[in-house]
């Protein structure tokens, strides 16, 4: 059973088009479904919630804005909708009935009502996001950050170490600069942001050391199915020499859950101390494949003089769902679980000598054979870790996003939405495997303008200090409506407690 509505097809719960099926969204948990009709607001008479309609349903002749409301409630894309009354008006939004409902992805500004009775508005209100299932830290509280965010050049991900010259690398995805539009690139970072100059002040700067496009972006993964480009993962200074992840991704292959997913990664090793020349056919490009795709290594400060010990470590994030067809894949966003691996400083490049967490004191060379050290399902993203100096203690920044009703939902997820939302959490452990309790938590992650969307937090490590941090981060991508998003380094400092 079908019925065409503005060039879509409705059938059996998805929406088919030119550009292939539109999916509402999975099932809404009753709870859920009962508070998002219940914090939704309507607006008065005289108002209308303008724009963004991206699809419009019949309703039943005795159907009320209730009705509407409550298929917005029921799709994970909408922000806004439009209980129409009147035939012509349907008609006209190419509904067949005379009652009809409009979701919107847009939640603009209400202006005057041009329509009168014919039309009324409402907006789904922003309900809290999943709970974290980890014990609170008893170590760490009271964050709160600063009220401005300075930012420099453009592009996401900002994985970042420390040199032993003092200076900072940090890897970007997709940059923008005068080397034009590349998948990635390696800048140095200069200085420390002042949080008392304007923008953070003139010796805080960073510049691009490997130019545009230091890999070909298709070419480099041709050998890795799925692949459609590369993006960078990690990267670590240990005794001088400079270690940078590479990932073989697309931009999401299940519509049901699109998440940018890893196929595949290999690391590529600096030719120097400073990170000016790189070779990147140190490892195979599928030196890491399936879960273990997005390795991403643990800072412990200026050129890993805080190590431990003698290895190297890495968590691996991935998931196995419904989605994943029960397979183990790694994914830039939502995944559910974390994987600890460790490899001896002096063997990062040898696969072999890799081993993996399987239990206390235990490890392994079968990674099938480890364990999650991390479980928070569809909301846990690629995450640098930083050994803090003070506490001795592992702190993990997280980013998950989320729809309005608090439901995880990929950022890449058809249709688009105009302003993302982001869960952001804080972790602290006493070792890198665990068990990580929760110091901060944010359902509606947002810089002081209202910018909202954030991804990839990262703590420089050069910038900790015993009682705060800057974190850096980029948001992508409000391209509609007055919203605004910073596609940049984007750097917040934030304070917390010892206790």
């Amino acid at each position: 059973m079908s019925f065409h509505l503005l060039g879509f097809v409705f059938v059996l719960g998805c929406l088919e088009s030119s550009e292939g099926q539109y999916y509402p969204g999975p099932p809404i948990p009753s709870h859920v479904m009962t508070a998002c009709q219940t914090a939704t607001k309507f607006d008065p008479a005289n108002l209308q919630r303008p724009g963004g309609n991206y699809i419009t349903l019949p309703l039943a002749q005795n159907a009320s804005i209730e009705d509407c409301a409550t298929l917005c409630c029921k799709d994970w894309n909408c922000a806004a909708f439009s209980f129409n009354l009147g035939e012509d008006l349907c008609k006209k939004l190419a509904s067949p009935s005379s009652k009809c409902c409009s979701l919107k992805n847009e939640n603009s500004a209400p202006v005057n009502n041009t329509y009168g009775a014919a039309v009324r508005t409402g907006w789904k209100a922003s309900l809290p996001g999943p709970t974290p299932p980890f014990e609170m830290s008893t170590k760490f509280s009271k964050v709160t950050f600063d009220n401005q965010f300075f930012t420099r050049v453009e592009g996401d991900t900002w994985p970042t170490t420390w040199l032993a010259d003092d200076t900072q690398l940090s890897s970007v995805g997709d940059s923008r600069d005068e080397f034009g539009d590349s998948p990635m690139a390696m800048y140095r970072v200069y200085g420390t942001p002042d949080p008392h100059a304007p923008n953070g002040g003139s010796n805080y700067f960073l510049k691009n050391v490997t130019g545009g496009n230091p890999v070909d972006r298709t070419g480099y993964c041709q050998s890795v199915p799925g692949s459609t480009t590369v993006k960078p993962t990690s990267v670590i200074s240990v005794n001088g020499t400079i270690y940078w992840g590479i990932a073989c991704m697309n931009y999401g292959d299940n519509k049901y859950f699109k998440r940018q997913h890893n196929t595949a990664a290999s690391i590529a090793v600096a030719t120097d101390s400073t990170g000016d020349g790189w070779k990147f056919n140190a490892t195979n490009v599928d030196f890491f494949t399936g879960r273990l795709s997005a390795p991403m290594f643990i800072q412990f400060g200026r050129d890993n003089e805080l190590a431990v010990d003698d290895y190297v470590y890495v968590h691996f994030p991935y998931s196995i769902d419904e989605y994943t067809n029960n397979t183990a894949e790694s994914y830039w966003n939502n995944n559910d679980y974390v994987l600890l691996g460790r490899v001896h400083k002096e063997q990062v490049l040898v696969r072999s000598s890799w081993e993996f967490w399987s239990g206390p004191s235990t490890w392994t060379k079968d990674e099938t054979m480890s364990k999650p050290i991390m479980t928070f399902p569809e909301m846990l993203g690629m995450n640098q870790v930083n050994f803090h100096k003070e506490s001795k203690r592992y702190i993990l920044a997280n980013y998950g996003f989320i729809d309005l009703n608090g439901l995880p939902r990929p950022w890449h997820q058809a249709p688009e939405v105009y302003l993302h939302r982001t869960q952001l959490t804080i972790f602290e452990a006493e070792n890198p495997w665990g068990p990580f309790r929760l110091f901060h938590r944010d359902d509606d992650w947002r810089l002081p303008d209202g910018s909202g969307g954030g991804y990839c937090p990262v703590m420089p490590p050069k910038w900790m200090t015993g009682t705060s941090a800057w974190m850096v981060s980029a948001q992508c991508c409000a391209h509609f409506g007055p919203t605004p998003h910073h596609y940049n380094f984007t750097t917040q400092q934030f304070h917390f407690e010892l206790n």
